[in-house]
């Protein structure tokens, strides 16, 4: 299997999921993973299939290493891992289950992808759902602590829109990602960015 066999598409999501896995912080890019699966046509269940028995084995060894790789993963060496994990006899849904990752931090990771798929799969159409991926990333950057850009410089519409979607729904979409002792940071973060962005 190589790179130039594989459908676009499902190239993106394994790209973006498996960026995760990266030694670096990419919380911040949760909506844009949840977005390349609902643009792949992924339900939350055959995505959370895709997490857990296509890109977890693939790349699910950084976490273990003291030195990771954290500049990103080279595609066709993803495609031929993902290949191989797929032939492997632990694959499949039942078969990994016990050597699934018990991480956390993962599992957190994981369920904003799935509540966030769900919430664009709600939406109107694509444009609706870019838009709302768009959004929550912009808010994630503040929520993750990663180069937030400042609300007060976009438009006024842009600015309200993404101000409605705090502290619900957003909350409830990515606070899964956040480990307990940086909640009251990013808390406060949240708020300090909306409120500047009212004055």
């Amino acid at each position: 299997m190589t790179k130039t066999s594989t459908d676009p598409a499902m190239l993106a999501v394994w790209v973006s999921m498996a960026d995760h896995f990266l030694d670096t912080e990419t919380r911040h890019d949760l909506p844009l993973t949840a977005l390349r699966c609902v643009e792949a046509g992924l339900t939350s269940i055959q995505a959370r299939e895709v997490w857990q028995h296509d890109v977890s084995p693939a790349v699910g060894f950084n976490l273990f290493d003291i030195a990771g790789e954290w500049a990103g993963w080279d595609e066709e060496w993803l495609v031929a891992r993902i290949a191989e994990a797929r032939q492997s006899r632990w694959h499949g849904p039942g078969r990994w289950r016990k050597l699934r990752l018990p991480m956390p931090l993962m599992g957190g990771q994981w369920l904003a992808i799935e509540r966030i798929i769900e919430f664009l799969r709600a939406m109107p159409d694509a444009s609706a759902q870019k838009r709302a991926a768009a959004d929550l990333t912009f808010l994630a950057r503040h929520l993750f602590d990663f180069c937030g850009k400042d609300l007060s410089s976009l438009a006024s519409e842009d600015r309200e829109r993404i101000r409605g979607l705090y502290p619900a729904p957003f909350d409830s979409l990515l606070g899964s990602a956040l480990q307990a002792q940086e909640r009251a940071a990013a808390t406060q973060r949240m708020q300090r960015a909306l409120a500047g962005a009212a004055k």
